[in-house]
């Protein structure tokens, strides 16, 4: 689908936003069959075009940076994606505020990145500003939600609450403030996700 969307998207020239969307399509693509050094080709030439462009979206310029960042992670690049990561949030905050779905899944890569780093305290605090988020999103919105779009919520946060949980039942051997996470949290969280 990606090659057919690059296909038709050549036509837009080299330059355009259209084109770029394609690039960083094709480089989510090759990074889901773990093809770092070409999904790093993709995602480098749609941040170029981006950030070049006369009228810049920087939504889009901060989702070039999230996903160079989530690259590095892969990559085991762990600054690097650091920089990355937070460069990403800090354009996604200024254009959509700190708590939008784009500034969010920055910071669960972000949360991710500091876990494998062993940087915990920084962690902590990112998990549980996710987890006060997340809370706020399900007691003001799930009760309104029909089936399809409870649905869609879990597949959309299902990875967040996944992880969080395998921190909350493995990472305390790692460092105990950990268990801080609140395992009962998720649970309840997870529970009301699925009724």
């Amino acid at each position: 689908k990606a090659m057919s969307i690059y296909q038709s998207a050549k036509g837009y020239g080299n330059n355009h936003p259209k084109y770029a969307i394609a690039l960083n399509d094709l480089g989510r693509c090759y990074l889901s069959f773990k093809k770092f050094n070409e999904a790093e080709n993709y995602f480098l030439s749609a941040l170029d075009i981006r950030v070049k462009a006369p009228l810049r979206n920087y939504f889009d310029i901060a989702k070039s940076y999230r996903n160079l960042g989530e690259l590095a992670y892969y990559n085991t690049e762990y600054s690097k994606a650091d920089s990355l990561l937070n460069k990403a949030l800090e354009i996604a905050d200024s254009v959509m505020g700190n708590e939008s779905m784009l500034s969010n899944s920055i910071k669960v890569d972000l949360a991710r990145n500091y876990y494998a780093r062993g940087k915990f305290d920084l962690f902590i605090s990112l998990a549980q500003e996710l987890m006060r988020v997340k809370t706020q999103e399900i007691t003001r919105d799930f009760e309104w939600f029909n089936d399809y779009q409870r649905e869609v919520y879990w597949k959309r946060e299902k990875e967040f609450f996944e992880f969080i949980s395998e921190v909350a039942n493995s990472g305390f051997q790692k460092h105990p403030q950990l268990s801080v996470l609140n395992y009962n949290a998720i649970l309840i969280l997870k529970g009301q996700l699925l009724e």
